[in-house]
């Protein structure tokens, strides 16, 4: 689903060939409510993401916080090496990260008295 929100722009090298690149990548957001309307769970996507970056297809560009700060993604190809001792995973997605915000205070604040 990730390859559907790509934006492709294209330029020809010294030899005439045409080389085609991502103009957004590292913008690329696709959020737990779009998951949801196609159908996926909160967990099915959290896991998505979660495989999808362990195996070297995705990285996070930008953690989103909350509501109305979504997280961008950057595709990219360390895939090729997965399973080879080359293969590098990148960074793991940060997870509960808004401890200080919403509920979170309000549970941080009950479990530390």
């Amino acid at each position: 689903m990730f390859f559907t929100k790509r934006k492709l722009g294209s330029h020809r090298d010294s030899k005439g060939n045409q080389n085609w690149h991502i103009l957004n990548n590292g913008e690329i957001t696709f959020t737990y409510k779009e998951a949801e309307k196609k159908g996926m769970s909160k967990k099915q996507f959290r896991d998505a993401l979660d495989d999808l970056i362990a195996k070297g297809f995705l990285e996070v560009s930008h953690q989103g916080v909350g509501q109305g700060d979504s997280s961008t993604y950057k595709l990219i190809d360390n895939w090729a090496d997965y399973g080879k001792k080359d293969f590098k995973p990148g960074p793991e997605r940060r997870k509960n990260i808004s401890t200080s915000r919403g509920w979170n205070i309000y549970n941080n604040r009950k479990n530390n008295n």
